[in-house]
């Protein structure tokens, strides 16, 4: 009795693990397709199929004949991407150089500003403006030939 229970157990064992790993695969083919189509890694095939079979490529496809020289075509699609990924960052860069340095300008008219203000204010804001220019070693023959 003991033995036929041990049986079973193993064969209900055997029968659960094998049936929860083919459920849980999907074949190799469409989890490369959904990677090449950037669609989402949850997407069904049935689903995929009721939608008409869209495939939102990053990259265009392109047609390269079947002899030795698809390498060829290969490594000349991957420098064509990289240039233009090269061209894409560098415009990009000076982009951002050109705002940071707008910005750093606009930020230095406004601390000029500042200051000609409190100095012709004369008062509190003048002096501590003053002073702190003393520390940082400013002359203050400026100020004396402004007045």
């Amino acid at each position: 009795m003991k033995n036929k229970i041990k049986l079973v157990s193993i064969f209900t064992l055997l029968f659960l693990t094998s049936s929860i790993s083919v459920f849980a695969q999907e074949p190799l083919w469409w989890t490369q397709q959904k990677k090449d189509c950037n669609l989402s890694p949850k997407l069904t095939y049935i689903e995929w199929n009721a939608q008409g079979n869209p495939c939102n490529k990053a990259k265009p496809a392109v047609n390269v004949p079947s002899n030795n020289s698809s390498n060829d075509a290969n490594a000349a699609l991957r420098a064509k991407e990289e240039a233009e990924e090269k061209v894409k960052y560098e415009a990009e860069k000076k982009a951002r150089e050109e705002a940071e340095a707008k910005k750093k300008k606009e930020e230095e008219e406004k601390r000029g500003k500042e200051k000609q203000e409190a100095l012709r204010r004369g008062g509190k804001g003048g002096r501590i403006w003053r002073e702190g220019r003393e520390k940082r070693g400013e002359k203050e023959s400026k100020r004396r030939k402004s007045d």
